[in-house]
């Protein structure tokens, strides 16, 4: 079972593939109005791209980085709200974003 499947089950999620650049994130963003959005780390081709996205979004909803690669250093340079290594981790993470 996917990461996408996990979610799917537990929220309405959409998968959406734009590796580069950051603009094409937010467009996806600025189409689908997610409460959370969900950054996997190696989709996104670098930490720039990355800081780029959230850049536009910090003050405007959640953001979860999501890998088993991730790490809290690589987190603090992105700057997400949270981070999973799994998609069970990123189930709970985004049940508590969501309540707070």
């Amino acid at each position: 079972m996917t990461q996408n499947d996990v979610i799917n089950k537990l929220y309405e999620a959409i998968l959406t593939y734009n590796p580069e650049p950051a603009s094409n994130t937010m467009e996806e963003v600025v189409k689908f109005k997610p409460n959370i959005v969900g950054m996997l780390t190696l989709l996104t081709k670098t930490i720039i791209n990355q800081q780029k996205v959230m850049e536009k979004l910090r003050d405007k909803m959640k953001v979860i980085a999501s890998d088993a690669l991730i790490t809290n250093q690589l987190v603090g340079k992105i700057g997400t709200d949270d981070y999973a290594e799994n998609a069970m981790e990123t189930a709970n993470i985004v049940g508590r974003l969501l309540e707070s």
